[in-house]
């Protein structure tokens, strides 16, 4: 009797299946391969983020939806901002107001810092008159010592013969001229100078214009010196030669901008004699040319040296410019005032004091010298010898009693002004101190007030919430209009799957290693292996999870190993089977 082969088939399937587990189980399952490597399975593994916002508050924007990548530092989602923004125009309010007291307060400091430093400069000029008032009080008490006796007599004797001598040639320069002809020209010569001296012109739109066209060159030239010199110095080429000469060309171009900034005020003051104000705008001139011919002949130097930059050439070249065009400006500006019909008096004013000087002068009889100056000569002689021949008498005959007194006078006088000023220094001190305190508070508010400010451009910003990394939405919920709270999870990104973890059992643990190199497949790319390596080696055993295999499997403790997956191409998904062979 033959047996059924209905009967057998699946008996012979049972057992290929028993004996493809036995093989499986034995040799290999987990913790074995065929080849002797130790191997494991596992699933892809992916971090999750969540995403929640620190500050709470209504949802104006959802930009992302279940599904949708994202890249690192996209938007997610936006948070209304409208108090926030209110409250920031409050303190950007708030920063404009300190900074304004912050800056008046600093304008008070240094105010009243100058007010300190003149109280102490008036009180150093007390100490001084006061010290002088004793030294002259100490002088008059002891007298005069015989050598400032003799002192005082030899002056008084030289004045004299300084008087006589000037006496003498003016007797010899007017011999033969009758004493009243002299007299009468002297009188006119300062009855026409008198004239001259008080002439006083306000001068019109035209001429203020001329003298403010020269200073606007100054000004210029000044600008353009410091730029070239700023150019010329950050230029490593620049000759030592042209350095050196820098700030003397800029000092020339501010002293010519200063004298034709005191032209046009001199002009500009009505009180002021006219020939003054000519005198003033004829200085600026003259500055000018010698300006000019400085910045010329340092040209030709220079140039002379030899080692000198086209960039330096330009520069000495762009000065002599300048100058030559304040020149041109400077003269302008002089000849707008002596030309002007309102100083034709002023012009025939001095037509008549060079007359009266050569009427007087005719009268002189021979000799170098002019008589107006001889005789000015014998006015000052005159003078000196009084001057000296009294303080000769009053050094001889002693102090008088009511000269001690006077100077003892001026002594209290001045030890109350000492005090007075020095009482004000005291005074100034406290305000300089206190404005001081106050322009630091005020400095303080600023500061504070702009930590205000930037503390809510930090919540604004917020308040716009975005992707930490690369990744996937794996979940939303929450919409526009709806409230987010601070802290809850409006939204959960997946990142790239780059993890695996595995467990391995006690008795190979030993086998396993950092940064251990293994080998990773997956069914869904059959024939391709992922590189991978080992991150992470748990130091404590734990019973197998129940996702292993076979139940005896699961009576046996493991440790929990982590490898990092190389997926360049990104293949690998969240929660595929994996085999694991080490390396």
């Amino acid at each position: 009797m033959h047996p059924n082969p209905r009967r057998i088939i699946p008996v012979v399937v049972i057992l290929a299946v028993l004996a493809l587990v036995f093989y499986w189980f034995f040799w290999l399952g987990p913790g074995s391969a065929a080849n002797g490597l130790l191997s494991a399975s596992g699933t892809i593994e992916a971090v999750q983020i969540q995403i929640a916002p620190e500050l709470g508050g209504r949802v104006v924007e959802v930009l992302a939806s279940r599904g949708d990548e994202v890249k690192e530092g996209d938007v997610l989602l936006v948070l209304d901002t409208s108090l926030l923004k209110t409250q920031r125009a409050q303190a950007a309010a708030a920063v404009t107001v300190a900074q304004a007291n912050a800056t008046a307060a600093r304008e008070n400091a240094k105010a009243a810092q100058a007010a300190l430093t003149a109280a102490e400069q008036t009180a150093a000029a007390a100490q001084a008159a006061r010290d002088a008032a004793q030294a002259n009080l100490d002088l008059l008490k002891a007298g005069a010592a015989p050598q400032q006796l003799e002192a005082a007599a030899s002056q008084a004797e030289a004045a004299r013969a300084n008087y006589q001598a000037a006496q003498a040639s003016y007797a010899a320069l007017t011999a033969g001229a009758r004493p009243e002809e002299v007299s009468a020209a002297r009188q006119r010569l300062e009855q026409a100078r008198s004239a001259y001296e008080n002439i006083k012109i306000t001068w019109d739109s035209q001429q203020l214009e001329d003298l403010q066209a020269a200073v606007d060159q100054a000004d210029n030239n000044v600008e353009r010196m410091k730029t070239r010199r700023t150019d010329l110095k950050n230029d490593d080429r620049t000759p030592p030669a042209i350095e050196d000469a820098l700030p003397a060309m800029e000092d020339e171009a501010e002293a010519a901008l200063d004298l034709a900034k005191e032209a046009l005020n001199d002009a500009k003051d009505d009180d002021l004699p006219a020939y003054r104000q000519l005198e003033a705008a004829q200085a600026s001139l003259d500055l000018a040319g010698q300006n000019l011919e400085q910045a010329r002949s340092r040209q030709t130097a220079l140039d002379n040296t030899g080692d000198i930059t086209e960039m330096a050439k330009d520069a000495l070249q762009a000065a002599v410019d300048d100058a030559q065009d304040l020149v041109d400006a400077a003269q302008a500006a002089y000849n707008s005032l002596a030309n002007a019909d309102a100083a034709a008096q002023l012009r025939s004013a001095w037509d008549e004091v060079q007359q009266a000087m050569t009427a007087l002068n005719s009268l002189g009889r021979g000799g170098s010298t002019p008589l107006e100056t001889v005789v000015y000569q014998v006015e000052g002689a005159s003078a000196n010898e009084a001057a000296a021949q009294a303080n000769y008498l009053n050094l001889k005959s002693g102090a008088r009693a009511e000269q001690v007194s006077a100077a003892e006078a001026q002594v209290r006088a001045g030890d109350a002004n000492l005090l007075a000023a020095q009482a004000q220094v005291e005074a100034a001190r406290a305000k300089a101190n206190a404005a001081e305190a106050q322009a630091e508070g005020a400095a303080a508010q600023v500061d504070g007030a702009q930590a205000a400010l930037d503390g809510l451009d930090v919540q604004i910003g917020k308040m716009t919430i975005k992707a930490p990394a690369d990744g996937v939405v794996l979940l939303r919920s929450i919409e526009p209009g709806e409230i987010a709270s601070p802290g809850g999870t409006l939204m959960t990104l997946a990142r790239p799957a780059r993890t695996i973890t595995v467990y391995i059992p006690e008795d190979r643990y030993g086998q396993i290693k950092l940064d251990q190199a293994a080998d990773i497949t997956v069914d869904s790319f059959a024939g391709v292996r992922f590189e991978g390596r080992v991150v992470y080696i748990a130091d404590k055993a734990e019973f197998t999870p129940r996702n292993v295999q076979t139940v005896s499997g699961r009576k046996n403790t493991v440790y929990a190993v982590e490898l990092s997956v190389l997926d360049p191409e990104g293949q690998l998904k969240p929660g595929m089977p994996a085999d694991v062979v080490f390396k």
